[in-house]
């Protein structure tokens, strides 16, 4: 019962929260809010009708570890406080048991590997310019041609091998770009809370706001706005959370797969 109620209604919170972290940067605090609420208010349920304290007592395991991992990467500016709280929200709704089989284990697991795929295609997306040099021309010519040869000749994984490697080769240069293109300037008026500074703000010498940090606070951002400064400098983070919605789908086909 716990695991259905957790599927269903975390499913729906990262389909709301994906849509909301793509159009905005942000995941509201209602929806993370709500959903360890609705996570406690499950397992108390739970508990008083099964006469024990154990259900309640996974969620908030589950809440404590997950929520404090998410909060490492928060306070190392790996992600925003929203995905914390997500990441909270469903330690509470699945529990932290000692089975091997857990299901947020498999959840953390995939939530890694998918992070940085979907990091790697987000930022391709971001590349200004797709025009290649004369030496990666050559290296695209090339590696379709030996990736034909190999095909014919039944070479199948080591056609696959040279592939991956020739992406690799081509894309590497283009990877590196795209911190510089993630960048945008915004008004002080359209700042919001964990907003990451590319650089100092200053007003004439002085530095008013230091870039260094966990991102901008309430008190910064008002700070800013009766200043004189009109515009800043912000790093267009990946909004994470679709990759939250992709793990979520792999670990779920996982064990759907399992129980058939």
């Amino acid at each position: 019962m716990l695991f259905g109620i957790g599927l269903g209604v975390t499913l729906i919170a990262l389909i709301i929260a994906t849509i909301t972290d793509l159009k905005t940067r942000e995941v509201p605090d209602w929806l993370t809010h709500g959903l360890i609420g609705v996570g406690i208010g499950v397992r108390v349920v739970v508990a008083l009708f099964s006469s024990s304290w154990t259900p309640l007592l996974e969620g908030l395991y589950g809440f404590a570890v997950f929520f404090g991992v998410g909060y490492l990467l928060y306070r190392l500016g790996q992600w925003g406080g929203g995905d914390a709280k997500l990441l909270g929200g469903m330690g509470v709704l699945f529990g932290l048991t000692p089975s091997p089989g857990d299901f947020m284990a498999g959840f953390i697991i995939n939530l890694l590997i998918m992070g940085g795929l979907w990091g790697t295609v987000y930022g391709l997306t971001k590349i200004q310019s797709w025009k290649l040099q004369w030496y990666e021309l050559v290296t695209v010519i090339l590696v379709v041609l030996a990736v034909i040869i190999l095909f014919f000749v039944s070479y199948i994984e080591v056609a696959l091998i040279v592939l991956l490697l020739g992406m690799l080769i081509v894309l590497f240069p283009k990877l590196l770009t795209i911190e510089k293109n993630m960048v945008r300037s915004v008004t002080v008026k359209e700042l919001t809370e964990g907003d990451w500074l590319k650089e100092d703000v200053k007003q004439g010498k002085k530095v008013i706001v230091a870039k260094k940090g966990i991102g901008l606070t309430v008190k910064q951002i008002a700070l800013l706005q009766k200043s004189s400064v009109k515009k800043v400098k912000i790093k267009d983070g990946v909004p994470f959370v679709p990759s939250f919605l992709l793990a979520f789908l792999l670990t779920l086909g996982f064990n759907l797969l399992l129980f058939l």
